[in-house]
């Protein structure tokens, strides 16, 4: 099983590797409570500097920069500037958690039923296989 303290660590790599997102927002949900405030560990980088907290329910990641994160009503604010703010002009964002997330039965995390057990063995042979078909070359 993977600690919870590199949950973060993995779903930042898959987010820029993995074109199912779906893989990295798995990852990134394990460290967030059910039934109470959604708090992530990531700072707004737009906010950050009024107010300093935690970002608290949605987390918008940026798909383009390896370290954006936006809250809720910074995304919101991007989104209605069409284009005139000037940060991450032409990006794309993926919420977390996503809409799904609290649909899911306890430990499942993918809505095909799969647990993180299975997503990790997945996510292995994947890697073993792209290990192997590298090595020919």
């Amino acid at each position: 099983m993977v600690d919870n303290s590199v949950h973060d660590f993995l779903a930042q790599y898959l987010f820029h590797l993995e074109p199912d997102y779906n893989y990295a927002a798995a990852f990134s949900e394990q460290n967030l409570a059910r039934g109470s405030t959604i708090q992530h560990t990531f700072h707004c980088n737009i906010c950050i500097t009024m107010i300093g907290v935690d970002i608290r329910g949605s987390r918008f990641k940026c798909l383009n920069c390896l370290t954006t994160d936006l809250c809720a009503d910074c995304h919101t604010n991007w989104e209605k500037s069409n284009g005139e703010m000037d940060f991450c002009k032409g990006h794309i964002f993926y919420e977390l958690p996503r809409s799904c997330w609290y649909q899911f039965e306890e430990g499942v995390v993918l809505e095909d039923g799969s647990t993180l057990p299975d997503m990790i063995g997945f996510l292995e042979e994947k890697f073993a296989a792209l290990l192997e078909s590298t090595r020919g070359e």
